[in-house]
């Protein structure tokens, strides 16, 4: 597996702080080619300061991405210039000569894509050759909850989210695991292929008929866009399942308690989209968990989050609930969006989920009971406290379900539910 590097970087360079506030400009081609300078990480000499500056201008970035403006457009262009760096680059050991100076390997792309916005063609998802390509550089985890929140597929955004999973499959964290595999390859290309396979020919209208072929055009730019919302819908089910995978693949892959750790700091750090995703992600991973750690890292974000953006969060103007399928289409574009008002249905719905699975596991299409334990019993009691005060206060009944199912988990586990 991937080991990790204490490979830190040097001390600022003494044009650190001229570089970091290029990278933070306001004018998009200025950052953007700030972002993508040859040498950029060495030059700076420290990534904390280089990651959060990426970070703060992917937030400007993104607020302006809805919209054919020529701002949308060079935001955009800003964007997958610094998702490559803050999700790939930066999370690698920072690169070394044998002499112990940082030198850049990383490949550089020409400036004229610094000025290039949301082309639909995939970027070059072949990685450099790099040093310690079997290790986790400091800011890996980091790195990977932000991809989290720009892999994510709108009208707005898909350019952005193909460079995001490009830069995210450089970075050998455990979440990302299964980017790096032909299987994802293939479902995300036969997902985005959907669109264009769905793609009506063009209608001929009768001569003569103006009104007829512009209500023709009209029905066919409906049924272009609304194919293309499938396929969005499709790739991001793709994206959130091979991360649910990586989240999946035990202790062996992570480490004892690494995955509550990460999905902490994970859900404390990222921006609404990447929170949304999380707990959907994870949500679809108690699925698979065979050793318990994807409930307790479930729990510990739930319980983290309960009131501030969670599942005890009744902020007006939440999107509608779907416990069984939480990922609509409105839902997506409110991802995109980083709309806030997203997650705290889809925390019920992980909610859910876990009181659904803890004290079972799967055989086939069914759940079989498992013996519970102290840590599941704890769990339980704390959850049902937790909801029924919840919704006693202003639930308005949201938690009906997951009682339900979690009377059902204290009889799997050999309790009464009485």
């Amino acid at each position: 597996g991937a080991r990790k590097s204490s490979n830190a970087p040097p001390a600022p360079g003494i044009i650190s702080g001229a570089l970091l506030r290029r990278v933070t400009d306001d004018v998009p081609r200025i950052a953007s080619l700030a972002a993508a300078l040859p040498g950029l990480r060495v030059a700076v000499g420290d990534d904390e300061a280089l990651f959060a500056a990426a970070v703060e201008r992917l937030r400007v970035a993104s607020a302006h991405f809805v919209g054919k403006n020529e701002t949308a457009e060079l935001e955009r262009g800003v964007a997958k210039r610094l998702v490559k760096l803050a999700c790939g680059t930066l999370a690698l050991p920072f690169p070394r000569a044998k002499d112990g100076q940082g030198v850049e390997v990383d490949r550089e792309e020409s400036d004229s894509e610094a000025e290039e916005s949301d082309s639909e063609a995939d970027p070059d998802d072949k990685p450099p050759v790099e040093d310690n390509r079997g290790a986790l550089g400091n800011l890996a985890g980091r790195a990977a909850g932000l991809a989290l929140g720009h892999a994510v597929f709108s009208p707005a955004t898909r350019a952005v989210a193909r460079a995001t999973i490009a830069a995210a499959k450089r970075n050998l964290h455990p979440s990302l695991a299964e980017l790096r595999t032909d299987a994802f390859d293939a479902a995300l290309a036969k997902a985005q292929d959907a669109a264009g396979a769905a793609s009506p020919e063009p209608a001929k209208g009768k001569k003569g008929k103006k009104a007829s072929t512009e209500t023709t055009k009209a029905e066919d730019s409906a049924a272009l866009k609304e194919a293309r919302a499938r396929s969005d819908a499709a790739a991001n089910a793709v994206v959130i399942g091979a991360v649910a995978k990586g989240i999946a693949a035990g202790v062996g892959a992570w480490g004892e308690g690494e995955l509550t750790l990460w999905a902490l700091e994970a859900w404390r750090d990222g921006s609404p989209g990447a929170r949304a995703n999380l707990l959907l992600a994870m949500r679809e991973a108690v699925d698979m968990d065979a050793d318990g750690s994807v409930r307790q890292a479930l729990w510990a974000v739930l319980r983290d989050s309960w009131t501030e953006g969670g599942a005890a969060d009744f902020s007006e103007g939440a999107a509608e609930e779907n416990l069984d399928e939480p990922l609509t289409a409105e839902v997506a574009r409110a991802i995109a969006r980083n709309n806030p008002r997203v997650t705290p249905p889809i925390a019920r719905a992980a909610l859910h989920r876990l009181m659904q699975t803890i004290n079972g596991k799967r055989s086939g299409k069914k759940t079989v009971g498992v013996a519970s334990s102290g840590a599941t019993a704890g769990v339980l009691d704390e959850a049902f406290s937790r909801m029924s005060i919840a919704d006693g206060a202003a639930g308005k009944g949201r938690f009906a379900a997951s009682f339900d199912a979690l009377l059902g988990a204290v009889e799997r586990g050999g309790g009464s539910s009485v």
